[in-house]
């Protein structure tokens, strides 16, 4: 969302801070928030940290590649494997070279 942008997440092993431009701090964030919404959003902090799992839990495949705006811009297909902790059969993610 526009009213969020500039706010940027740092996770380490189990510990998590937001930085927030209007607050000009960082807040780190208690485990217990982990599983609440980010943003009034239907993500969660959990959802937003959780991109190092990709590579353990998932099959990643570039299913497209784009030039956009002076950007290449690639959507990522990701199967999770048998033993991956999540429920759904399938993710999709896009991403700008410039990892926007």
């Amino acid at each position: 969302p526009a009213k969020q942008a500039g706010t940027v997440t740092l996770k380490k092993g189990e510990r998590m801070w937001t930085y927030t431009p209007k607050l000009k701090r960082e807040v780190r964030l208690p485990s217990s928030m982990m599983s609440q919404s980010w943003a009034g959003s239907d993500f969660s902090y959990n959802d937003l940290s959780r991109t190092d799992n990709y590579l353990r839990y998932y099959d990643v495949t570039i299913a497209d590649t784009q030039m956009v705006d002076g950007f290449t811009v690639y959507t990522l297909e990701m199967i999770p494997r048998d033993d991956a902790p999540v429920v759904w059969g399938k993710e999709v993610l896009v991403m700008r070279d410039d990892y926007v």
